[in-house]
């Protein structure tokens, strides 16, 4: 059976979201590509992703590398490790699946423009 990497925002949301939104992305990758896809695990409930990020994100690396597959949202470049992760499938050859945020989980839309009205960001044409 092929597997698919799931690269999804976490920092921010809450765990029942970022689970609701890996499953979404599954069934969704199954459907593109007409396989049935075991899911790498890259999600920890209870996990401290705050305390070491990094760590967190060298995890993801490493499992990646079994993956057939990778889907991610189009706004990686809000999210940290999303983007080094879509950055390494890309260079690595991993077949990728990109799909709209705001469409998969509107609740990461939400954290985003909480994050740039704290952050005084006020010339984000996505956010308007």
């Amino acid at each position: 059976m092929k597997k698919l990497f799931i690269s999804c925002p976490m920092n921010g949301r809450k765990v029942e979201n970022i689970i609701e939104s890996m499953e979404k992305l599954h069934k969704i990758a199954e459907i593109i590509t007409g396989e049935d896809l075991a899911v790498i695990d890259t999600f920890i409930e209870g996990q401290d992703y705050k305390g070491k990020p990094l760590m967190c994100l060298g995890e993801s690396i490493k499992r990646m590398q079994d993956a057939d597959y990778f889907i991610t949202v189009n706004d990686t470049y809000d999210w940290n490790g999303c983007y080094l992760e879509r950055e390494i499938a890309r260079r690595y050859g991993v077949r990728e699946i990109d799909l709209s945020t705001y469409s998969v989980m509107p609740d990461a839309v939400e954290v985003l423009r909480k994050r740039h009205e704290e952050s005084d960001i006020t010339s984000m044409p996505f956010l308007r």
